[in-house]
């Protein structure tokens, strides 16, 4: 019998999404709990749900005997992450959670390392024809007259900003740059940032998709977006979403300018700012367990508030450590 009990790993600061998640099973009037686990003890999402345990970082030998271990225990049949590195090892390990009758929500791993790889998806760009950085390795670019600088360098295996870095010629790589096989190098657009956030069911098969203007970003974190009905962004995502196959919620980044979208990441997960999609018409984790009970959902593509706008901030919680 389900027990709708979910596990959010590596919750870390993610808040509204273990909020959304629970506002979703009193629609629903689901009876489970909204469970989170992270490498810290105390952590702003631990505040907020059911029931916080502490797990070692997936690199540790302890980490999945740890997880059999928590979702035995607490009737678990349904675990997503939110955090890249760990994506990749638990949809490797897929049928560990197959084994006890635990449903992963996260796509397949073939897609989840297309994702993570920028040289792999910059060449998935150009083969189905989506608009995207002009992108080279280090020994097409070292004797290259005709590269036009600046240009924009990154980890091939990078996220949240960490490593990039913009030169204006070959010497400054050779000085900043370790290992110049690692980072990918790429075209410098400069333009206006949007994320398209994606709803796919749990077969891979697109639901609906909602575009965003990123206009204030921190960190790598989107503080005031602007939903957007832009049928060019629609398209291009509608074609990605499609050719690579996804499962739940995930996101497109790609950079405008004069018109035409740039296609630069996809990230297989919930983003930091995705809860105005949610807001939008979205609503994720409503239709994600809706889904896992046995409702079919049908695509509804382009129906979402245009205009909406979200405007994020950090909240404080407050912890009496003599307790």
């Amino acid at each position: 019998m389900k027990k709708n009990n979910l596990l959010l790993l590596s919750s870390s600061n993610h808040v509204q999404l273990v909020n959304s998640f629970k506002d979703a099973y009193n629609r629903l009037n689901l009876k489970g709990k909204v469970y989170t686990a992270d490498i810290q003890k105390i952590c702003a999402s631990s505040m907020v749900s059911n029931k916080h345990f502490t797990v070692p970082c997936s690199n540790s030998r302890e980490f999945f005997p740890t997880l059999e271990k928590l979702i035995n225990e607490n009737d678990i049949d349904i675990v997503l992450s939110t955090r890249d590195e760990e994506l990749e090892l638990l949809s490797k390990n897929k049928n560990l959670f197959d084994d006890l009758n635990c449903f992963l929500l996260i796509s397949d791993v073939s897609s989840i390392l297309l994702c993570r790889n920028k040289y792999k998806l910059n060449k998935f760009f150009s083969e189905n024809g989506i608009p995207h950085p002009k992108s080279y390795l280090y020994e097409e670019i070292k004797n290259n007259e005709n590269i036009k600088y600046p240009i924009l360098c990154k980890p091939i295996f990078g996220k949240g900003g960490i490593g990039i870095f913009l030169t204006n010629n070959i010497n400054e790589i050779e000085i900043q740059v370790n290992n110049s096989s690692d980072y990918l190098f790429q075209e410098y657009i400069e333009g206006i940032e949007y994320t398209i956030d994606a709803l796919n069911d749990l077969e891979g098969n697109l639901l609906s998709l909602i575009p965003r203007k990123r206009v204030l970003v921190k960190g790598g974190e989107s503080i005031l977006s602007i939903t957007e009905k832009n049928e060019t962004l629609l398209n291009y995502a509608k074609i990605i979403s499609e050719k690579i196959g996804f499962i739940g919620h995930i996101n497109i980044q790609c950079i405008m300018k004069e018109n035409i979208p740039y296609f630069i990441e996809i990230n297989p997960r919930f983003g930091g700012a995705s809860n105005l999609a949610f807001e939008a018409g979205m609503d994720s984790p409503y239709k994600i367990m809706q889904m896992l009970n046995g409702k079919k959902i049908l695509p509804f593509i382009g129906e979402f508030k245009e205009n909406f706008m979200m405007l994020r901030y950090t909240q404080d919680f407050f912890v009496d450590l003599n307790k």
